[in-house]
């Protein structure tokens, strides 16, 4: 028997087996219930730092409840106001969450400048959501499913696709003036440099 993956929309279903006329044998339970559950999603949340100060802003992805399979999602940065290799360090990688796991972290390195500036952003995009046994075979090959039906499967798992990183500017203008000598004290104008 094959599932069809609703995709997002997809509750918990249950279906009422039942067996009868047994051939040799006889029946000691003849009916049992298959419960069909939905495929925990991931999410992301923004994040604001507290200035610029070249410290590392931390993510935390959560699952939307326990899953019995091993929960896989990648996730890369793309410059928003923000340029990578200026403002922020560019991170891709993959999350991987254990049988069980709710929450994952990582963390986006956050570069220091001086100029004043106003608040940056960088997005983090989360894709490619994958479900696997405790062996590592994909659960869409263990349930069967075709390649439409995976894809569905995978869409699903997928809740808050985008977050954003805001680096807060702590970078005030600075201003500065020379000092000026005058010859001699009778009234004159004198020119200051800022």
């Amino acid at each position: 028997a094959s599932r069809e993956a609703d995709g997002p929309d997809l509750i918990n279903e249950t279906v009422i087996l039942t067996l009868s006329n047994a051939n040799n044998a006889s029946i000691d339970n003849s009916t049992g219930t298959l419960t069909i559950w939905p495929p925990p999603f991931v999410s992301i949340a923004d994040v604001t730092t507290a200035d610029e100060g070249g410290a590392d802003a931390t993510f935390t992805a959560t699952l939307s409840t326990a899953s019995p399979y091993v929960t896989k999602v990648d996730y890369t940065t793309s410059n928003g106001t923000a340029v990578a290799g200026s403002d922020y360090t560019a991170s891709t990688g993959t999350l991987t969450f254990a049988a069980g796991e709710t929450s994952k972290t990582f963390t986006v390195p956050v570069l220091a400048d001086s100029t004043d500036e106003s608040n940056e952003t960088v997005t983090v995009t989360l894709s490619n959501a994958t479900l696997f046994d405790s062996s590592g075979t994909p659960l869409a090959t263990v349930l069967g499913l075709t390649e439409v039906e995976a894809g569905n499967l995978a869409t699903a798992t997928i809740g808050d696709a985008t977050a954003t990183l805001t680096i807060a500017d702590d970078d005030g203008p600075s201003l500065s003036i020379n000092d000026v000598t005058t010859s001699n004290e009778n009234a004159a104008n004198a020119t200051f440099t800022a």
